[in-house]
């Protein structure tokens, strides 16, 4: 009678062999043969590897010591990196802020790990180089007025410079950039250069003296300068078309805009001929110089008594005709010849009547007379005036008539000119 069957006996697999009846197999003992074996095979390997060690010589207790980690803070960063590496350390470079004037940019001011460390070869040594002091972001000042810009850069921590600029777009105290620009890291306390615009930029007039006036009209304007009045001169010698001067002169400094005057170069001048026709000779010469012309007298004979004596008959150049100045007019004036001289008549002297003369008494000589009494002298009465007596005058023969030679004060000759239509 077989035995009855246990927990134990269930976990075990049963088989029913060809000679009959159930044979118990254990299925956990052959992955512990298996176990065993594998550990065999490793220790014959293992005494195998030792065994060639042995007949190559290597010493099998052969230790690498360690690397014992230097001091590399104040050095530069390259020299630093160098003496790592030759130590048979591994260098490792990182960068930080560093508000200690000790330890300028690129500088190391400390390492990872400390002096001292021991530590295998092929280890790594991190070293930290000094960036400079603290930064700080430069803000965006653009387009800012310059007090606000100024605010806002020392309330950031920077400091600012105003530098003028001059631009023709941006308004006067304006902030056209910062330098360095909006974005940039900036060491704490450090200056920022605020371009702050000064307006337009001064102009210089151009040299155009000589010059074509259009061509210096638009040179004007592309210097960014204004035209202010145009005059127009006649000059001798000088092309016409052409400036002559311009106020200010060249190379004058103005702001934008500003006005500059030009004198351009034009035709000579004409003069309009005056209508002088029927007016006195003095006063058509007064009006044809007045005019900017000169004279020309042409003397024509008139009868005596002719109105047209000492006028201007007619005129060289037609009336309104427009002449150079200084341009010769002929004026045809009248001239009637002077009357003939009249004599004064012929004067004749009054007749002298001639007295016979008076005898005187002849005296005697009597001897001593007695003196009669003298008796007042008579009383002699004015001599009477008679007329003289006109003697009848004398037949004298006619005088001919005496030609006055011409007046010599009139320039001009006499001549005979014909008078077209009259």
């Amino acid at each position: 009678m077989s035995p009855p069957t246990t927990s134990t006996d269930a976990a075990r697999h049963d088989r029913v062999t060809e000679l009959g009846g159930f044979e118990v197999v254990d299925g956990g003992g052959r992955w512990v043969s298996l176990t065993f074996a594998l550990i065999a095979l490793v220790a014959l390997m293992w005494l195998s590897v030792d065994a060639f060690s042995q007949r190559l010589g290597v010493d099998r207790d052969l230790a690498v010591p360690d690397i014992q980690v230097q001091d590399f803070t104040g050095q530069g960063l390259a020299d630093a990196q160098r003496e790592v590496e030759a130590s048979g350390l591994v260098a490792t470079i990182e960068f930080r802020a560093n508000d200690l004037s000790d330890y300028p940019p690129g500088t190391i001011f400390t390492q990872r790990p400390l002096e001292g460390t021991k530590l295998p070869a092929g280890a790594r040594v991190t070293l930290i180089g000094s960036s400079g002091p603290s930064q700080f972001v430069v803000p965006d000042v653009t387009g800012q007025e310059l007090e606000e810009a100024e605010q806002l850069l020392n309330a950031t921590g920077l400091l600012a410079k105003a530098v003028p600029e001059y631009s023709d777009s941006v308004r006067v105290n304006e902030v056209i950039e910062s330098r360095p620009r909006s974005g940039t890291e900036a060491a704490q306390g450090s200056t920022v250069s605020i371009v702050v615009s000064a307006g337009y930029a001064p102009r210089r007039v151009p040299k155009m003296v000589d010059v074509q006036a259009q061509k210096a009209l638009n040179l004007l304007g592309r210097s960014g300068l204004g035209v202010g009045s145009i005059d127009t001169v006649y000059r001798q010698g000088a092309k016409a078309g052409n400036v002559l001067e311009t106020s200010p002169p060249a190379g004058t400094v103005l702001t934008r805009n500003s006005a500059v005057d030009v004198v351009i170069a034009g035709p000579p001048p004409t003069v309009s001929v005056p209508s002088v026709e029927g007016l006195s000779q003095s006063r058509a010469e007064g009006e044809v110089v007045d005019a900017g012309l000169t004279v020309k007298l042409l003397l024509l004979q008139v009868p005596r008594g002719s109105p047209d004596d000492g006028r201007v008959i007619s005129q060289g150049v037609p009336p309104q005709t427009s002449v150079d100045p200084g341009f010769e007019v002929e004026l045809i004036v009248g001239r009637a010849p002077p009357p003939p001289p009249t004599l004064p008549p012929a004067t004749t002297s009054a007749p002298v009547t001639i007295e016979p003369p008076v005898e005187q008494p002849e005296v005697t000589d009597v001897g001593p007379q007695t003196p009669e009494p003298t008796a007042p002298p008579p009383v002699t009465a004015p001599p009477e005036t008679t007329p003289p007596v006109t003697a009848p005058p004398e037949t004298t023969p006619p005088v001919p008539p005496v030609t006055a030679p011409p007046e010599t004060t009139e320039p001009p000759p006499t001549v005979e000119v014909p008078v077209a239509g009259g």
